[in-house]
């Protein structure tokens, strides 16, 4: 496996709650608290096994034509 090819965030479908947060600079907890209590937002989130992922596309479009209080 030493061969393997480094994924950056760009060619990622899905990020984990932690990459997300980085890269909104919001905290997880504030970040899992918005998921949880947001239904306009639940095709956002993918569900792999008890990890939460985020679709990147279609939550940067929901930020994008929403208005959001975190």
């Amino acid at each position: 496996m030493k061969n393997q090819k480094q994924i950056t965030i760009e060619e990622k479908y899905s990020l984990s709650i932690s990459e997300m947060g980085l890269l909104l600079g919001v905290g997880e907890h504030t970040l899992r608290s918005f998921l949880k209590n947001t239904q306009e937002c639940q095709d956002c989130v993918l569900h792999v096994g008890t990890t939460v992922r985020i679709k990147k596309n279609k939550f940067f479009d929901f930020l994008d034509k929403n208005e959001i209080k975190m």
